[in-house]
C-alpha cells in the first residue's frame, strides 16, 4: 500500500471511531454520571500520556512563562468545554449530540 492510501485508510478508520462514539457515549451515560465519565475519561488520558509528555519534555524543556497559558488553555479548550459537551450529550439525542459536538470544536478553535 501507497503512502496515499495508507492516509485514507487511516483518515476513514479514524471517521468510523468518532461515528461510533457519539452513540456508545449517549449509552454509557445511561449508566454513569456525566462528572464521572470525565473523571475517568481524564484519569486514562493522563496515565496513557504522561510517559510520552515526559519523554517529550526531556527532548523539548518549555518555558516557565509559558506554564500558566498552557494551563489556561488546558482549562479552557479541554476541561472545561467538555464538561458542558458531555452535560448537554446527556440531555439530548445521540443525533442532535452529534451536532454539538461538531460545534464545539469550533468553538474550541476560537481560542
Amino acid at each position: 500500500m501507497n503512502s496515499k492510501t495508507t492516509a485514507y485508510l487511516l483518515l476513514l478508520i479514524t471517521s468510523m471511531i468518532w461515528g461510533f462514539g457519539g452513540p456508545i457515549l449517549k449509552h454509557t451515560l445511561g449508566y454513569i454520571h456525566p462528572f464521572n465519565f470525565l473523571f475517568w475519561r481524564f484519569t486514562l488520558t493522563s496515565l496513557i500520556a504522561l510517559p510520552i509528555f515526559i519523554w517529550y519534555i526531556k527532548r523539548n524543556p518549555i518555558k516557565v512563562e509559558w506554564v500558566p497559558k498552557m494551563i489556561l488553555a488546558g482549562l479552557l479548550a479541554t476541561t472545561i468545554n467538555l464538561s458542558f459537551v458531555i452535560s448537554g450529550f446527556a440531555r439530548t439525542s445521540a443525533i442532535e449530540a452529534s451536532l454539538l459536538i461538531s460545534v464545539s470544536r469550533q468553538q474550541s478553535l476560537k481560542f
